[in-house]
């Protein structure tokens, strides 16, 4: 129990070489660690020095963000949590590139809400620059963002005008430029 986050972060290190079971179970108990379900895998008091052996490598990042995304693809709650994490290790701008589109959408609008990222220039530069993420599926993450927004209602919500906003207006904005997820 408490040598797992350590054991999976040399499990991310090792990745490419693992059997598909070793790199589940260290997605997965990265993703615990990230959403905080710590009881299962972790003595809770081993999480801060698996997250900076984690941050050690260049692997070790890419799989603590990778894991990031996963518990955000759980539940979108964990996003604070994430962006707690992403500021704690100075892993924000890594964590902005993931290329799980939806979970890099919303960090940047909690980002944006606390002051920490101009989410129009953001937004901006990351319609303008095709990059492993894909420009149509990031398009497609924006929209899917404004919906779920609209949707469940979270207008309301502090920020969220201010953020909805951004995200149309730069869509719109791509789409007038013919930037290449402007379509």
């Amino acid at each position: 129990r408490r040598c797992a986050p350590v054991l999976a972060a040399a499990l991310a290190e090792l990745a490419p070489e693992l059997p598909r079971a070793a790199r589940d179970f260290a997605a997965d108990t990265i993703a615990g660690l990230v959403a905080g379900d710590v009881s299962r895998w972790a003595d809770p008091g081993t999480v801060p020095a698996a997250v900076h052996a984690l941050c050690a490598t260049a692997a070790g990042t890419r799989a603590l963000v990778d894991g990031m995304g996963r518990a955000h693809g759980e539940s979108r709650a964990h996003v604070r949590r994430c962006l707690d994490l992403c500021r704690q290790f100075n892993l924000l701008t890594d964590a902005l590139a993931s290329p799980r589109a939806p979970f890099a959408i919303d960090l940047a609008v909690a980002a944006s809400r606390d002051g920490a990222l101009d989410l129009k220039l953001w937004l901006q530069g990351a319609l303008e620059a095709p990059d492993s993420r894909g420009a149509e599926q990031f398009v497609r993450a924006c929209v899917g963002w404004v919906r779920a927004q609209l949707v469940a209602g979270n207008a309301e919500e502090p920020g969220s005008l201010e953020a909805l906003a951004a995200v149309l207006g730069a869509l719109g904005a791509a789409s007038a430029s013919g930037a290449p997820g402007g379509g």
